[in-house]
C-alpha cells in the first residue's frame, strides 16, 4: 500500500470515529436533557412542598441529589465533546500531511527530472526537517563566506548589520563558510547566535588545487584557482537555500551592506517587476549614471555579451532569483567552474542560454562595501559602488 493510500485509509478511520464520538455526544445530550427536566419537576415539587411545609428537609434532599447527577452528565458531555474536538484536529493533521507528502512529491519531481527512488526519499526527508525546524519564508538570503585578509569582528560586524534589517519571522539566512579555522569558529558561534544557518565546507574543491588547472582570459593559475573555487562555493550556497521551504533566494556577497528593511522593501517593488519569470533582478550595480526608478531591464546582445553581464554592471553582489531556477542553474554554473567567473556565467545562463528577461531594481537595495578581496591581487575594489543605492528608502 503506498503512502498516499494509507493516508486515505487513516482519514476515513478517522472520520468514522468522529462519526461514533459525535453520536455519543448527541445520546449523552438527550440524556442530560431528560435529568434537567427530571430535576426541574422535582424543583418544582419540592418548592411546592416548601411553601406548605418549611421543613420539609428530605424534599430538599432529592433536589440536591438530582442536581449532583445533573453536574456529573455536564462533566460526561463535556469530555465527549473534547474527544469529537481532538477526533477533528487529528484528521485535519493527517490532510495536511497528505497535502506536504503530495506538494514534496511535486518538487522532486521538477528537480530531479530521472533521479532515483531514494535520492527523491532523502530529499523528502530533508524538505520535511526544514519545514518542522523553520516554516516556510518568503525568502532565503544565501551568503557565501571566505577567508578574508580582515579581523574576524569586521564580518561579525558585517553580519550583523544583514540580522538588523531582515525580518527573521519572514526570512532566513545560510551562511556557508570556505574556510576552517579559528576564525570560522568564532564566526560560526556568532552567526549561530543571531539566528543564521552556519553550513562549514571542510571539503573544498580538490580538483581546483591540481596542477594542469584549465587556464582561459590569459588568468595566471592563481586566479583560475581562487574564481573556481568562488564559483563553487556560490554554486554550493544557493543550492542549500533552494532545499528550504521559501519563494526566492538571494545571493549576497559576505560584504555586501543592506539598505533599511531592505527585504520589506524588495517585496514592495516586486509586484512593478513586469516579468513574474524573470531570470535574476539585481539590487546592486556599479554603473555610474543612475537608471530611471523603479527598474532597469539589463539586456545582452547574443550569448557571449550576456556572459559577460550584458549592459550590466552588478557583479555577484546581490542576484535575486526565483527558487525554482536555482537547482539547475547552480549545477550548471558548477559544471563550468573553470570556463569564467560566477559573475560572468550566471547571466550567461539565465539571460543567455535560458533567455530569461533580467532587472535590476532602482535605487540598489545593497551597497558593495569591501575594498578588501578574498584574492589578494584584486585591488581597485573600492570603485566598485553603486551610485543609486540610499540606507533609507522608506
Amino acid at each position: 500500500m503506498s503512502g498516499r493510500q494509507r493516508v486515505g485509509v487513516v482519514g476515513i478511520a478517522m472520520v468514522l470515529i468522529m462519526v461514533v464520538l459525535v453520536v455519543l455526544f448527541h445520546m449523552r445530550m438527550n440524556q442530560f436533557e431528560d435529568r434537567l427536566e427530571v430535576v426541574e419537576r422535582g424543583t418544582r415539587v419540592g418548592m411546592n412542598r416548601e411553601s406548605k411545609n418549611r421543613d420539609g428537609n428530605k424534599e430538599d434532599d432529592t433536589i440536591l441529589y438530582k442536581l449532583s447527577v445533573l453536574q456529573q452528565s455536564v462533566a460526561k458531555s463535556n469530555e465527549v465533546l473534547k474527544d469529537v474536538v481532538k477526533a477533528q484536529q487529528l484528521l485535519g493533521s493527517e490532510k495536511r500531511s497528505s497535502n506536504n507528502n503530495e506538494n514534496n512529491d511535486n518538487e522532486n519531481s521538477n528537480n530531479n527530472g530521472n533521479s532515483n527512488n531514494n535520492g527523491n526519499n532523502n530529499k523528502n526527508e530533508n524538505n520535511n526537517e526544514n519545514i518542522v525546524n523553520v516554516g516556510h519564508k518568503r525568502i532565503c538570503v544565501a551568503v557565501p563566506s571566505a577567508k578574508r585578509p580582515v579581523p574576524a569582528e569586521k564580518v561579525n560586524d558585517q553580519l550583523m548589520k544583514l540580522r538588523r534589517e531582515l525580518d527573521m519571522s519572514k526570512d532566513m539566512v545560510i551562511l556557508r563558510q570556505a574556510f576552517n579555522n579559528k576564525d570560522n569558529i568564532e564566526q560560526r558561534e556568532f552567526a549561530e547566535s543571531i539566528g543564521f544557518k552556519v553550513v562549514v565546507d571542510n571539503v573544498g574543491w580538490p580538483d581546483a588545487d591540481r596542477r594542469d588547472i584549465p587556464l582561459s582570459f590569459g588568468d595566471a593559475p592563481d586566479r583560475v584557482r581562487w574564481r573556481s573555487k568562488q564559483v563553487a562555493d556560490f554554486s554550493a550556497t544557493i543550492s542549500a537555500c533552494a532545499e528550504e521551504d521559501v519563494d526566492y533566494v538571494l545571493l549576497l556577497e559576505d560584504d555586501a551592506m543592506p539598505a533599511k528593511r531592505f527585504t520589506d522593501i524588495l517585496f514592495q517593488k516586486l509586484p512593478l517587476v513586469p516579468d513574474k519569470n524573470f531570470g535574476y533582478i539585481s539590487l546592486y550595480s556599479g554603473l555610474e549614471v543612475m537608471p530611471t526608478p523603479p527598474y532597469r531591464e539589463i539586456t545582452g546582445t547574443d550569448l557571449e555579451n550576456w556572459m559577460h553581464q550584458g549592459d550590466g554592471r552588478h557583479g555577484a553582489v546581490a542576484l535575486l532569483f526565483r527558487r525554482e531556477v536555482v537547482p539547475k542553474m547552480a549545477q550548471y554554473i558548477l559544471d563550468r567552474k573553470f570556463e569564467r567567473p560566477v559573475d560572468w556565467i550566471i547571466p550567461g545562463y539565465l539571460g543567455g542560454v535560458l533567455k530569461l528577461r533580467c532587472f535590476e531594481l532602482v535605487p540598489n537595495l545593497i551597497q558593495h562595501e569591501s575594498s578588501v578581496s578574498t584574492f589578494s591581487k584584486n585591488k581597485g575594489r573600492e570603485k566598485w559602488r553603486s551610485y543609486s543605492y540610499k540606507y533609507d528608502q522608506w
